[in-house]
């Protein structure tokens, strides 16, 4: 769904959510939805709480503030089972275990309740339009990089979700890999189903999304908390209030400007438009010798 009016109801949604790690707080007060046939594109730097947002949609973390539904239905209330029938998550750093290939994808059938030969065949298409067609007898552990992640890709799509949530998944993959993977994400999006993969490459959100979720920049770890009549830590320390945690920014791919990026990451580009997409791009500085 690229700029169409939406006829259907929220797959997942968050309302006024905020989060917090080891008492930094990532963000606040942040309203959001993944409707069928969308694509998010989730950016950001790192420890900006990319990845946390996206374990609460999965409901593998409560938000500490907020409520994130599910077809309308508080996450908090369902089990595990019954998120999995819808949403398909995909981490950073899965695990696989000792499986054969064959084994692993099957793995993401026991959600939809496939079993037998449907859920072979689902699994052969799955390794197919992954490129893994002649792998799957071998060992997980004995595939590559690039290949593992594949997998874990391919397994998201024998579960057969409405909504799929994947953590960087162009990381290990080539140029020619992750071209044919953003394709796949296309590709479910116009199934009708809902994608939000997180990456660090603005350019290829760009090009993949239909909408961008800006998370900001890290800040230095949030002062205590203020007892009831006291002043803020900050202030009896004599420093001025922190800023509050800022709320993700939600931006249409076209929208995405050289301040947005420099806001977010520290580092201006230099914005160019893509002569066949027609989308902005962005150019980095040339690289110098310096400090880490």
């Amino acid at each position: 769904m690229r700029d169409e009016g939406r006829t259907q109801a929220a797959i997942l949604a968050v309302r006024g959510i905020g989060a917090s790690v080891g008492g930094r707080t990532l963000f606040s007060d942040l309203d959001w939805a993944l409707y069928p046939g969308e694509v998010w594109a989730v950016v950001g730097p790192n420890g900006a709480g990319k990845t946390t947002f996206l374990a609460l949609l999965a409901g593998l973390r409560r938000p500490d503030a907020g409520e994130v539904t599910l077809r309308g239905r508080p996450l908090r209330r369902l089990r595990r089972e019954e998120i999995a029938r819808h949403v398909a998550y995909v981490p950073q750093s899965p695990g696989s275990g000792p499986l054969s290939l064959e084994e692993f994808l099957a793995l993401g059938g026991l959600a939809s309740g496939l079993a037998g030969a449907a859920l072979r065949r689902r699994v052969e298409q799955a390794a197919e339009r992954f490129g893994l067609g002649g792998r799957l007898k071998l060992p997980v552990q004995a595939l590559s990089g690039g290949e593992r992640r594949r997998a874990y890709l391919a397994r998201a799509e024998v579960q057969d979700a409405a909504a799929y949530l994947l953590d960087e998944p162009a990381a290990d993959l080539d140029v020619r890999a992750a071209w044919e993977m953003f394709g796949r994400i296309r590709a479910w999006a116009a199934e009708g189903r809902g994608v939000v993969f997180v990456t660090h490459d603005v350019n290829a959100a760009a090009l993949v999304a239909d909408r961008v979720l800006l998370f900001g920049g890290r800040r230095d770890a949030a002062l205590p908390v203020t007892e009831p009549g006291r002043p803020s830590p900050a202030a009896e320390a004599g420093l001025p209030d922190p800023a509050p945690a800022p709320t993700p920014a939600v931006l249409h791919p076209t929208a995405l400007q050289a301040e947005a990026i420099e806001g977010a990451f520290g580092l201006r580009p230099v914005p160019v438009r893509h002569p066949l997409a027609n989308v902005p791009q962005f150019l980095y500085p040339p690289i110098r010798p310096g400090p880490y």
